[in-house]
């Protein structure tokens, strides 16, 4: 075999183990997961995974960051929505529906991601807020005009950024990771009518009658 295509079914093993022991870690909890089980489901040779990862630790930390990868890819493509007088609306239903869809096809990430505590020690939960973190500068950097002309209500544009990923989250959580409908054509614009109300400006109260 030449060296080219060695490489190239290492890689393809070294995936599908990562797969098999994401779903795993996600489906069971990462304490109850052997090897020889990820190996098993990944219908690879018993000892294969150990060739591609030192540990089950490493093997989660590498799908971790998979997910953040692509978490910050959905987040540099919310920074392309224009945002403007006649539009902020439809792009924001958009953001939303972009980051459900993308916990929807990566709900065995987004399971591990949301996992018990013990479980994301370390740099993962500073690798997650530095995204929220991101997110939450781009919807003051997208609504902030908006809130100046007067089309946005007056508010924290931080606590907007915060509901936001949160009721994605409980979205997530509550929908699709409990076997809801994945990717449900309802779901995003529901949610986002919900966030939409809070944001529009209102006309000022009439005066009190004389």
């Amino acid at each position: 075999m030449a060296a080219a295509d060695r490489r190239g079914a290492a890689d393809e093993q070294r995936s599908r183990a990562l797969a098999a022991a994401a779903e795993l870690f996600a489906e069971r909890g990462f304490w109850e997961v052997g090897l020889s089980d990820i190996d098993r489901a990944a219908g690879l040779p018993n000892g294969t995974f150990a060739q591609h990862f030192p540990s089950k630790l490493d093997a989660l930390h590498a799908a971790l960051r998979e997910y953040l990868r692509g978490l910050e890819g959905v987040v540099a493509e919310l920074a392309a929505l224009p945002f403007g007088p006649d539009t902020w609306r439809a792009d924001f239903t958009a953001a939303i529906a972009r980051l459900l869809d993308f916990m929807t096809q990566h709900r065995t990430l987004a399971t591990l991601a949301f996992r018990e505590e013990g479980l994301r020690e370390g740099w993962f939960p500073e690798a997650i807020a530095a995204v929220r973190g991101r997110l939450s500068d781009l919807v003051r950097q997208k609504l902030a005009p908006l809130q100046r002309a007067g089309i946005v209500a007056p508010g924290d544009l931080d606590l907007v950024a915060v509901g936001l990923y949160g009721a994605v989250n409980e979205t997530v959580r509550r929908v699709v990771l409990r076997g809801g409908p994945a990717g449900s054509a309802t779901v995003p614009q529901d949610l986002a009518a919900l966030l939409l109300d809070g944001l529009r400006a209102r006309p000022p109260d009439p005066p009190p009658p004389p």
